[in-house]
């Protein structure tokens, strides 16, 4: 099999740059993947691992459940993926992040806008008819009863969002587990 331009490219950036030292399997991604990928680390200075992994996170927020991928037989899955990226404070875990979802933020603007502008026309109309109901893809602050309202408004997938340390990061939920 002829190996192509891009391809080639890419080895040869990834060995140039000691790639293979940081355990990440950046061979198993498609060409143009890889070069993005390469671009974001050569020209962000960002790692390889925290931009891979926040593309992936990304792309699986963007498809949400509007996809399945069939597993084997019958059993198929959503795309979802659960990612954390665990590093040092100031070791580059945001910018990357930030990067990989800057689509979808700006999406999530535009539905914000269309919200802003129904609930003006709801409540000029006297608040009659149906309420507007938020859609978004990303959430950084909510509480347990605020997230099942979005999980019912947005069917298709929610994606948190916490750039803060561990510690901070947490939801209140998972921090009272245990017997008391």
């Amino acid at each position: 099999m002829a190996t192509g331009r891009l391809e080639l490219c890419n080895r040869i950036r990834m060995e140039a740059e000691d790639i293979e030292r940081t355990g990440f399997p950046l061979e198993v991604l498609p060409q143009a993947v890889q070069s993005v990928i390469l671009d974001m680390a050569t020209y962000e200075n960002y790692k390889i691992e925290f931009i891979a992994t926040a593309m992936l996170s990304a792309v699986s927020a963007a498809l949400g459940g509007a996809y399945r991928i069939r597993i084997k037989g019958d059993w198929q899955s959503s795309g979802a993926l659960y990612v954390i990226l665990v590093g040092r404070p100031g070791l580059g875990k945001t910018p990357p992040l930030e990067a990989a979802y800057r689509p979808i933020r700006k999406r999530d603007y535009a539905l914000f806008k269309v919200y802003e502008t129904e609930m003006e026309a709801w409540k000029a109309a006297g608040e009659n008819g149906k309420k507007p109901v938020l859609k978004h893809t990303v959430v950084s602050d909510f509480t347990p009863e605020s997230l099942l309202l979005t999980h019912h408004n947005n069917p298709r997938s929610v994606s948190f969002w916490w750039t803060r340390s561990w510690a901070c990061s947490i939801p209140p939920t998972v921090t009272r587990t245990g017997s008391s």
